[in-house]
């Protein structure tokens, strides 16, 4: 049977719940709920304008239950329900909408008695629509098209609900809100009981009951399927699909209410927005001048002509054509304003999106005027978090006044930003708020404190401000703090945790800090991790009861904890989160912060941003300090450096596939990139001032600097040119840094802190001078392996192989392959020899094993062990197809797990060493393909406990290693006032140097870095 609007599908699918959601997608994309999308404005240093994000939520929530994912979706609805009740004049169908997809959402859990509440609520508030009186007047018919349908849709469905309950009586005496002449009963309505109504906001297509022709129940069905695939399809981006679906919608749409109806007017719109999507601009903006043309002739100054508007604004911008959007937006935030007041949702949402089109147009002041009036509204309602957005749009416009040359503002606007941003990465970092994922606020604050790093270097190149505190030499020591928060990297959190954990033994909470860090990894693990209140408040919505009490459970147990934690230990949660250090504790000459940096020693730190920016470098030493900009981008070095280390080491991790497929081995070492790279990174005056007197560089890398040992970079013009770059004698001649000063390598600034006060004060319980891990048995058969000799030029490659695992599992097939290594057992016996240790603490063979280490490790006798080396394979995340981290090989076992030492187990390790030598493939290499970073070993292996680690950056060869790592250890037990950078430097020389052996190349004598705390034995 015909019916005669959108009504066809309630009829059609009122017996089935999930069905609904169909409707419910049809009315809400009829009323603009479809996202934008991309919004405008060109991208500047990487940084895009904040901008509206209209309905986005609805959208997510409804795309949720459309998946079945109704906890989701209830999450979401929650979070709109919020929304609309706090608004200063609630939008009535706004309420109405939110409690619709709530119920719906509580239906599919079969919370029934839970989703009729809802229901009944969503009722009451549409009761004063249908007064039961006769009361002559006439109401907005728009209005009452919007409160006929969503009656209809609540009554069926709570009809539904109580059926399912088994209470079919109260189903059946439900009495409709309904008249049976609803046009009668309001045409009887006084003036006055209609001005008494609550406000009631729709949008003209909302009045759909007109047509040109009767709507088909097969229509309506088909037609409420094209729209809930439309938006599925653009919320998981794929535009041409959605715009398919929407051109099946505009045809039959056309047919049924003509060609100048405001349904149709709605499809041109949608149908503009994919287009758009797609970059079809000229297509899109046919579309939307459509919709705005049949939206003029109907006279429709409403939100639908607002939407409308905004659409081809995006469209004429994002074609190069800023200025043709500006009247565009500036008519929808009229419109809005008028409509809904000036700080309604929809108003600050199109006055964010002309602050972003002015800024397209490079009218900074007048978008900067647009984005501070937005703030001084007080809401920014239509996003998830208002701080959120505030502290964004409170960033970006210190951005406009630094793009303005207003340096002082930017810097101002950028300290009081900042500082909020890093106020809440701390809280995140605290108490039961603590999880060890990937945080949100670490990565905004970081961003943060980039911009403001960079603001305070602009104004100190001009001078300064006009206030003390904006001095050059004042901005430079605010600057390098903000600068050590730009950069946290996961190996300095891990090092700021180990430094925690100590402090807390030292308090004889050791083992409730144990407990602490055991209950957020297992409540992580779990999927419980809490997301911060301020990023979003109904985060316990999105889980089952049963989960919501585990996780309960679970944060009663971590607040409990950290309470007694913060009674025991208060220095626990100061070191917890990474901290700064000021330039004035690393120079100070007395009290506990003048051991921090040697009269001799100088901390370089690179502040290198991704892309084609050009980052700072800061450099501290006891009486000086400097600062300067790096003298290539962070593209350009993560160029050269890749090309320098495809140089040294063909099967380097992070060489192209295409280097790789050529094989192991190396290349003539290209000197002239290395000291093109030096005088980028060191060679400005103002750091050379800094650095040329003291002997030891502590270097706190960056981005891709972390992927290559400083050492090698050449601080002069290279003599003989390109064609001695493999000449023994040339390399030998070659002003390599590592001829001038020791290096050691730090995750961050305050780490020193932690590896020069804190390690030391650890009680002396070392009475194991050493215990190596060498020349493991891989082939199972329990073969006494090291008394062969192996073939010259053996290195320490795991091989050919190109997995090592299978289906997530290590492969013993593969991993018997691996070649033995018996230079490891003759390089651990020269350890033990320097060391003046027993040869039973050199461990071969089989009882260089996984399941020997957890012994020693569950007796404590690890713990006494004052030098601790693996000298075996190492595998790096990303050799094989399924290594989600790197690991250490040890002696085959029963299980192929057994052969393995991964990060993960590496950090439950109780360490007390002095050194943890590395000495195998790679140990230094990123965990994953691409990535920038120190390794997962050694975050590991510090939080462990270790005070300085010495790690590879590439393949080594055997025979070279065998030299150089007992030399290190040798020369600093000989010459008590070598320092461990000093060692590894001289030892490093004489591989180099040595006539007897050709070891001139780089790959040889320059593998290894030390990382953590370069100071004496």
């Amino acid at each position: 049977m015909p019916i005669t609007n959108s009504s066809a599908s309630l009829v059609s699918k009122s017996k089935s719940l999930r069905s609904m959601k169909l409707l419910v997608l049809l009315a809400l994309l009829l009323s603009g709920a479809a996202s934008y999308g991309q919004r405008i404005g060109p991208d500047i240093e990487d940084y895009r304008p904040p901008f509206s994000n209209q309905n986005s939520t609805v959208a997510e929530a409804l795309a949720a239950y459309d998946a079945g994912n109704d906890l989701e979706s209830e999450r979401l609805a929650r979070k709109l329900l919020s929304r609309a009740l706090s608004q200063r004049k609630p939008d009535m169908m706004k309420i109405v909408e939110a409690r619709f997809i709530l119920a719906q959402a509580l239906g599919g859990q079969k919370r029934l008695t839970e989703a009729e509440i809802e229901y009944r609520l969503g009722l009451k508030l549409l009761e004063p629509y249908f007064p039961k009186n006769g009361i002559s007047g006439k109401p907005d018919a728009k209005a009452l098209a919007t409160a006929h349908q969503w009656v209809g849709y609540f009554e069926i469905l709570l009809k539904d609900n109580l059926k399912g309950q088994g209470r079919y009586r109260e189903s059946e005496l439900i009495v409709s809100l309904l008249p049976v002449e609803p046009r009668r009963t309001y045409d009887s309505m006084t003036d006055q009981a209609v001005s008494s109504l609550p406000p009631i906001k729709i949008d003209p297509c909302s009045n759909s009951v007109v047509g040109l022709r009767p709507m088909t129940q097969a229509e309506a069905v088909s037609r409420d399927e094209w729209s809930n695939a439309a938006i599925s399809h653009s919320i998981s981006g794929d535009w041409p699909s959605a715009e398919r679906e929407l051109r099946k919608k505009l045809v039959l749409d056309g047919s049924i209410f003509g060609p100048d109806h405001c349904e149709t007017a709605v499809d041109h719109r949608q149908l503009a927005q994919s287009l758009f999507q797609q970059n079809r601009w000229t297509e899109a903006e046919i579309e939307a001048r459509k919709a705005l043309d049949i939206l003029d002739q109907l006279q429709a100054e409403d939100r639908q002509t607002g939407f409308v508007l905004g659409v081809l604004a995006d469209i004429v911008t994002k074609s190069g054509q800023a200025s043709a959007g500006e009247p565009f937006l500036r008519r929808a935030v009229s419109i809005f304003e008028q409509r809904d007041g000036r700080v309604s949702q929809a108003a600050i949402d199109a006055r964010l999106d002309l602050a972003a089109n002015l800024y397209a147009q490079g009218r900074l002041r007048e978008s900067e005027e647009i984005y501070r009036s937005s703030l001084a509204s007080g809401r920014l309602i239509d996003f998830d978090n208002d701080e959120e957005r505030s502290l964004e749009i409170q960033e970006f416009i210190a951005y406009l006044a630094d793009r303005q040359n207003r340096n002082s503002d930017a810097v101002r606007d950028y300290e009081k930003v900042c500082a909020r941003r890093a106020e809440l990465r701390s809280q995140s970092g605290r108490g039961g708020a603590v999880s060890l994922l990937e945080s949100e606020d670490q990565a905004a604050m970081g961003s943060c404190k980039l911009r403001q790093a960079f603001a305070m270097y602009r104004l100190a190149e001009k001078g300064g401000g006009n206030i003390d505190s904006n001095g050059p030499e004042a901005l430079l020591a605010r600057a390098f703090e903000a600068a050590q928060l730009a950069s946290v990297s996961p190996a300095a959190e891990t090092l700021a945790r180990a430094s925690a954990r100590i402090a807390a033994a030292q308090s004889d909470a050791g083992e409730l800090a144990e407990r602490y860090e055991a209950a957020i990894r297992t409540r992580d693990e779990s999927g419980l991790a809490p997301i911060p209140l301020w990023r979003d408040r109904y985060a316990t919505y999105s889980r089952t009861f049963e989960e919501r009490a585990a996780r309960d459970r679970q944060d009663q147990e971590i607040a409990g904890i950290a309470a007694q934690l913060a009674q025991l230990a208060p220095l626990y949660w100061q070191l917890r989160t990474p901290q700064t250090l000021s330039i004035a504790s690393l120079q100070a000459r007395h009290g506990p912060d003048r051991i921090l940096l040697g009269k001799d020693e100088a901390i370089v730190l690179f502040l290198v941003p991704p892309g084609n920016q050009y980052g700072l470098v800061f450099a501290i030493s006891k009486d000086n300090m400097g600062w300067s900009r790096i003298g290539m981008t962070g593209e350009e070095l993560a160029g050269d450096i890749a090309g320098l280390r495809a140089g040294i080491d063909s099967m380097a991790y992070g060489v192209s596939s295409e280097i790789r497929a050529q094989g192991p081995g190396y290349q003539p070492f290209d000197r002239q990139l290395a000291y093109k790279l030096y005088q980028a990174l060191f060679g400005s005056d103002e750091i050379q001032r800094v650095i040329a007197k003291p002997k030891t560089l502590i270097i706190v890398p960056s981005g891709p600097l972390t992927t290559l040992p400083p050492g090698l970079l050449v601080t002069r013009p290279p003599q003989g040119g390109a064609g001695a770059d493999d000449n023994p004698v040339f390399l030998r001649q070659t002003g390599w840094l590592l001829r001038d000063k020791a290096i050691a390598l730090l995750p961050s600034v305050a780490s020193l802190r932690t590896v020069r006060q804190l390690t030391s004060r650890r009680k002396n319980s070392q009475s194991i001078p050493l215990l190596a891990f060498t020349n493991p048995d891989f082939s199972g058969k329990g073969d006494a392996l090291s008394s062969q000799e192996e073939p010259a030029g053996q290195s320490r490659a795991p091989g050919n192989f190109t997995s090592y695992f299978r289906n997530g599992k290590p492969s013993a097939e593969a991993l018997r392959t691996l070649s033995p290594l018996p230079n490891t057992w003759k390089e651990g016996m020269a350890l033990a020899a320097a060391l003046h240790s027993s040869s039973d603490n050199v461990l071969a063979g089989t009882d260089a094993s996984k399941a020997e280490l957890m012994t020693r490790n569950r007796d404590g006798r690890l713990a006494r062990v004052r030098v601790l080396e693996f000298a075996t394979h190492g595998l790096v995340a990303g050799i094989g197809d399924d290594l989600a981290e790197p690991a250490l090989v040890l002696a085959a076992g029963e299980e192929p797990e057994d052969w393995l030492l991964t990060a993960s187990e590496a950090a439950a390790l109780r360490l007390n060493a002095d050194w943890v030598l590395l000495s195998a493939c790679n140990t230094a290499s990123p965990d994953l393909s691409g990535a920038e970073g120190l390794s997962g070993l050694v975050k590991s292996f510090f939080y462990a406990g270790a005070s300085a680690l010495l790690v590879s950056h590439w393949t080594v060869s055997d025979e070279s290693t065998a030299k150089l790592v007992p030399m290190v250890i040798a020369l600093g037990q000989s010459r008590r006032n070598l320092s461990r950078a000093e060692a590894l430097r001289e030892a490093s020389l004489a591989i180099l140097d040595d006539a007897d052996e050709d070891y001139s190349h780089p790959v040889y004598w320059a593998p290894f870095t030390l990382i953590g705390d370069a100071s004496r034995f």
